[in-house]
């Protein structure tokens, strides 16, 4: 067996939270991803990444990629840019939230002349093309992601008022999301919240089942959503690590994406400027 170790450093933390995450193939370790991430206050995180090689065989954790590698750069960067634009709703981003938004990039393979296009959707007020971008997303399965992401934001204070529905619905036809794949979305978000923020018990291989079924019959890939990047920071909790290997996926999926575990973005505000950005 043998063992490579990539170290990235940045200012050393006064307090450091570890995390291991790690898949276990034949009852042998055949990848592991550690990061340390800073309490508040931190403005960059600290990711070691230990790769394991089986006799020499091929390197395990590169096989390992997020669902949104699967799409053209031109798309992912498109659902990137709007992430950013909505990070900026208000004029302004925290370098907590820039930084995720670049770790986000990274994750989603996308080269650096994309990158400083999604950073400048962030950082600058542009007029990004509100109606391009969605077009973009309009015939690839990231538009179910962005809607995920919006129904996340729309319910993180528990309650979705008629407002909040309104921009929704406005978003959603914009992307051509029909109405049971709304709901089928909802469903999915309003039982992650009930398990994480309310801490109701469930069965996850239940959970799994209802969640793939409910998804499938609208038509909607469950890869979309589990894996858009509201859903990320839900990974954290044990249970919804459980719940996600029912859906198919082995913890080892999360080793690509440590380092946005447990770190949430945006709100309303953000929905509100999508919505109100489409003419």
């Amino acid at each position: 067996m043998k063992i490579s170790v990539n170290l990235c450093f940045f200012p050393e933390p006064v307090n450091i939270v570890v995390k291991l995450f790690f898949s276990i193939l034949t009852k042998e370790i055949s990848a592991c991803y550690l990061y340390a991430g800073f309490d508040a206050g931190f403005t960059r995180s600290q990711n070691i990444e230990i790769r394991i090689l089986h006799n020499g065989g091929a390197n395990m954790s590169n096989e390992i990629k997020h669902p949104l590698r699967q799409h053209p750069e031109k798309v992912r960067t498109s659902y990137l840019t709007l992430l950013a634009s909505m990070a900026n709703a208000d004029g302004k981003i925290e370098d907590s939230e820039l930084n995720k938004l670049k770790e986000f990039c990274r994750i989603a393979g996308l080269s650096e002349s994309s990158l400083q296009e999604v950073v400048k959707a962030a950082t600058v007020k542009t007029d990004v093309n509100i109606l391009a971008q969605l077009q973009m997303l309009k015939t690839s399965n990231l538009k179910f992601s962005i809607m995920t992401d919006c129904l996340f934001m729309a319910c993180a204070d528990g309650i979705v008022v008629s407002e909040e529905e309104k921009e929704i619905t406005r978003i959603a036809d914009a992307l051509e999301v029909k109405e049971t794949q709304i709901k089928a979305i909802r469903f999915y978000v309003d039982k992650v919240n009930s398990i994480v923020k309310d801490k109701k018990k469930y069965d996850p291989q239940a959970v799994g089942k209802e969640l793939k079924e409910t998804l499938k019959a609208a038509s909607v890939p469950v890869e979309a959503v589990a894996f858009a990047f509201e859903s990320l920071p839900y990974y954290e909790n044990q249970d919804m690590q459980e719940v996600l290997k029912a859906l198919g996926y082995g913890i080892g999926m999360l080793s690509g994406i440590g380092p946005l575990i447990m770190l949430g973005l945006f709100g309303w505000k953000s929905v509100k400027w999508l919505g109100k950005n489409i003419s």
